[in-house]
């Protein structure tokens, strides 16, 4: 157990929170689309605990810009970096996978059209990569998962 799993685990136990897994396309730009549904989930579970994989753009920066707007005891983020340098192209899959392993109670996702037209691509319109594995991961766990209505859902 990472230190920073046990300071959530030991706050959490003071503090009964709603956690919140996030996940979405590094292209995502509308801000507000996330905004809106995070302020709406805080307002219904008056705690959160947002488990992001903390990408520098995209719905997961949106995510970090609000959690950081509130104090600890509403809002902590939980991030989950993913270890490009370790483990080159399998760290975003890895990460999601830790994320899910962490335990959440829902998955909320902002997923665009994948773009890259690469061989290992499957044919047709499909969501990135990154966000589709993530999904798909907490799906198989039996976690709850909630489409931006504005982005691709599945």
């Amino acid at each position: 157990m990472k230190a920073q799993d046990a300071e959530l685990a030991a706050w959490l136990k003071t503090n009964p929170a709603f956690v919140l897994g996030v996940t979405g396309s590094r292209g995502w730009t509308r801000r507000s689309s996330v905004w809106v549904p995070l302020t709406r989930m805080l307002r219904h579970h008056r705690r959160l605990v947002v488990r992001n994989g903390k990408a520098r753009r995209g719905a997961d920066r949106h995510v970090s810009d609000w959690a950081e707007r509130f104090p600890d005891h509403l809002v902590l983020e939980d991030p989950h970096p993913a270890d490009w340098g370790r483990h080159g192209n399998q760290a975003g899959f890895l990460r999601n996978q830790e994320m899910v392993d962490a335990g959440m109670d829902a998955l909320m996702a902002w997923a665009l059209p994948c773009e890259k037209k690469a061989p290992w691509c499957p044919p047709g319109e499909h969501p990135t990569h990154g966000t589709f594995d993530c999904v798909e991961k907490a799906r198989a766990a039996g976690i709850p998962i909630h489409f931006s209505p504005e982005g691709m859902s599945w």
